[in-house]
């Protein structure tokens, strides 16, 4: 009894999620739950999936999200009465190009309720268009693409691609800092797009930086091979396992060093690690990490500190303060609840 008062709430947070995309109390309701258990997080997924068949039934005229919804709400209710095998048998009269959509969609589903989930759809039809997945400050989120290459989006970053994603291409543009470990697909390449950058890759593992607020972007390479090319000189590098690049987004200009990227991809598990970073940069990370705002004093800026840490388990004030007790700086909180970091 109490798991089926549990799977009501969720089913009625789902719809509420799914008519208004913007209610806070449904998206905290469904974060929490999708955290409590694996049934929970299936259950939402189960619930999204439907909602996505019966958008994609009405593939032959304009969209309509008030009609796709309550085609939801009946085809819900019908499973509800007729179970596992009627549910089956509904999937089955869609064609297997509509299947494949909603499969591809439902992959990323795991982490929708605190992640930016969006469906484009093209004017006048009911297909899909662009897939966009984001993250807000202090979150990071994995997820898995249609090809099965495995993505880790860093706090405050974005990724989007196509519908034909996976099919006629695997191009994905980010705003942001992720992880790929990209599936192997040689003949059909791995492209990441950012402003500052191409990147193309069959398969490999790096990390990828292109904040828009950086004065840099940078790529670190953990396997494989991949070649970047500047948006701004055209000029290309082709880099090797264990070796960073960064690009200057004034001049375009890209630097390549070999460095040790074992830990360039700590993040991924909550750990932080800075070897001889400049402040303002680390001051920059913290803020997305831990969703703060945090102003460095000018004649600090480019002081550089080795620090590492999980966020998991410490705050940002015992980040704060660890830092602090190397003598090099010193911080505050204001009575706007940010911080100020000084000597």
């Amino acid at each position: 009894m109490e798991k089926e008062n549990k799977y009501s709430r969720i089913d009625a947070m789902t719809e509420r999620y799914l008519a208004d995309r913007n209610d806070n109390e449904a998206i905290s309701f469904l974060k929490d739950a999708a955290m409590e258990s694996e049934e929970s997080r299936k259950r939402i997924r189960r619930n999204i999936e439907l909602w996505f068949s019966s958008s994609e039934s009405g593939r032959g005229a304009r969209f309509n999200k008030d009609a796709a919804y309550a085609r939801f709400l009946s085809r819900k209710a019908a499973r509800q009465d007729k179970g596992k095998g009627s549910r089956r048998n509904m999937l089955g009269k869609y064609s297997a190009k509509s299947i494949i959509r909603v499969a591809a969609a439902v992959i990323l589903i795991a982490a929708l309720p605190w992640m930016g989930y969006r469906f484009a759809k093209i004017a006048g039809s009911g297909e899909l268009a662009d897939v966009c997945i984001s993250t807000p400050n202090g979150s990071i989120s994995e997820v898995t693409l249609p090809d099965g290459t495995k993505v880790w989006l860093n706090a405050c970053s974005k990724i989007e691609y196509s519908k034909d994603f996976g099919t006629d291409n695997r191009n994905v543009k980010l705003t942001g800092e992720a992880c790929f470990d990209v599936k192997e697909n040689e003949d059909l390449p791995f492209r990441v797009n950012s402003k500052s950058a191409d990147l193309k890759v069959l398969g490999t593992k790096f990390t990828y930086r292109d904040y828009p607020d950086d004065k840099t972007m940078m790529v670190q390479l953990i396997r494989g091979h991949v070649d970047i090319e500047s948006s701004k000189t055209g000029r290309h590098i082709r880099m090797q396992k264990d070796e960073t690049m960064t690009l200057d987004k004034q001049t375009g200009c890209m630097t390549k060093r070999k460095t040790d990227t074992s830990q360039s991809d700590s993040w991924v598990r909550g750990e932080q690690f800075f070897d001889e970073v400049p402040l303002q940069q680390i001051a920059k990370t913290l803020e997305r990490t831990y969703n703060v705002k945090i102003t460095v004093a000018q004649q600090l800026q480019d002081k550089t500190f080795y620090i590492s840490f999980n966020s998991s388990g410490m705050d940002i004030n015992a980040v704060l303060r660890t830092m602090a007790e190397t003598n090099r700086m010193k911080f505050r909180k204001t009575n706007d609840g940010n911080y100020y970091l000084y000597l």
